[in-house]
């Protein structure tokens, strides 16, 4: 595989044309070589430059170089042209599926269900790599129905204990406002990784739960993990979800102790965190 400078240079430079490719024989016509090239895209006119070559080179088939295609165009916001070159796909596979379910996730969240649906229907069975995505659209979606209907699903295919389907269902169920199920979901949890952590603790102060959060939380500081996670980003999201928690439940002596022991553990407070803060302490007049 070349790296990516030298893929810069090959195809990127303001003197590239077709013959260069040609030129260069069987080289500049594999998989490893265009794979390359497309992950190293950054910008619209390289991505169509490499469709076009490999259009030129009777690779337009190939479904490992189309998907990774179709990825690079959603990932460069081009949804509209990833769908294209998705619906001119015969026959795609699990993989290509995905990476068009993977590009509505993002903000078209009932498209992503759609294209969920029409994936089944037409007999490409998901894999784990495709529920993620879909349970992310549910969560935005907020729509408990459905997400009994993925849930039911997701157990039919058999990806009922890949952790991060796990996670997806613990969020999921956590911000449609059924905490209960999350935490029967999380209960079942073979492997907790920090983000199963995250979610259920940030799930129970959405549900005005406060209390459950902390204790959660103390749970988790007992559990066996890493202690390296402990200070990352997610600690500052469960912490932010207590403390806004606390502070909006009339708990605000619990809101201003978390933030104390926030500071004393040097976990960098962000602007969620500190305008819960300050709500608490206007009720209780002592945070300093």
């Amino acid at each position: 595989m070349l790296g990516p400078q030298v893929c810069k240079y090959l195809c990127f430079s303001s003197a590239l044309h077709p013959e260069h490719f040609v030129n260069h024989g069987h080289c500049f016509n594999s998989d490893s070589f265009y794979a390359s090239l497309i992950d190293n895209s950054t910008h619209k006119r390289h991505r169509d430059q490499i469709h076009n070559q490999l259009v030129i080179s009777g690779l337009q088939h190939n479904g490992f170089l189309m998907t990774k295609v179709v990825n690079g165009s959603s990932n460069l916001g081009q949804i509209c042209y990833a769908r294209k070159l998705f619906d001119e796909f015969c026959y795609p596979d699990v993989f290509m599926w995905n990476a068009i379910i993977r590009s509505y996730s993002r903000n078209m969240f009932r498209d992503t269900v759609e294209m969920y649906r029409w994936m089944r229907w037409i007999g490409v069975h998901p894999d784990g790599f495709t529920f993620p995505h879909v349970l992310t659209a549910c969560t935005e979606l907020l729509d408990f129905g459905l997400s009994c209907e993925i849930h039911e699903q997701i157990i039919r295919y058999r990806f009922g204990s890949d952790v991060f389907v796990q996670n997806g269902l613990v969020s999921l169920y956590a911000k449609c406002g059924h905490i209960g199920v999350a935490k029967v979901v999380f209960d079942g949890l073979y492997h907790r990784t920090i983000v199963s952590w995250t979610s259920i603790i940030s799930g129970y102060p959405q549900n005005e739960k406060a209390v459950e959060a902390l204790r959660m939380f103390g749970q988790m500081r007992n559990a066996d993990v890493k202690p390296d996670w402990i200070a990352l980003t997610p600690n500052v999201i469960m912490r932010n979800a207590m403390i806004s928690g606390y502070a909006k439940n009339g708990h605000a002596e619990e809101a201003v102790h978390l933030f104390r022991d926030m500071i004393s553990r040097n976990i960098k407070p962000d602007s969620v965190t500190v305008r819960s803060a300050v709500l608490a302490s206007a009720q209780v007049g002592s945070l300093e």
